[in-house]
């Protein structure tokens, strides 16, 4: 529970931060756009590998784990094409019904 909370408050202080900021109209309208842009494709990624490389992945089964995703994606993918012809969809309408069931995120 304490990592958790170690973990996720350093990211709510800059999110309270950033909204007193606005709040008080500090900054224009146009900085915050180009902000949000470099928190996104900057910050947040740079954040995410830092969590990562700090994580102790010492315990995982990676193998079971991998395992069970490729099982998942290969069932859903036939699943799928046998189902093809009642979907209904072809082309492009069909390969976005497809990504949308076999991704995981």
């Amino acid at each position: 529970m304490l990592t958790s909370i170690n973990a996720l408050a350093p990211i709510f202080i800059v999110i309270l931060f950033g909204a007193l900021v606005r709040r008080l109209k500090f900054l224009t309208s146009d900085f915050w756009y180009q902000l949000e842009k470099l928190v996104y494709f900057v910050f947040f990624p740079l954040m995410l590998t830092s969590r990562i490389a700090q994580a102790d992945f010492s315990g995982l089964e990676a193998g079971k784990v991998l395992l069970a995703v490729v099982l998942l994606v290969a069932s859903m993918t036939l699943i799928l094409l046998l189902l093809r012809p009642l979907i209904s969809r072809q082309g492009p309408e069909f390969t976005s019904v497809f990504q949308g069931a076999i991704r995981f995120n």
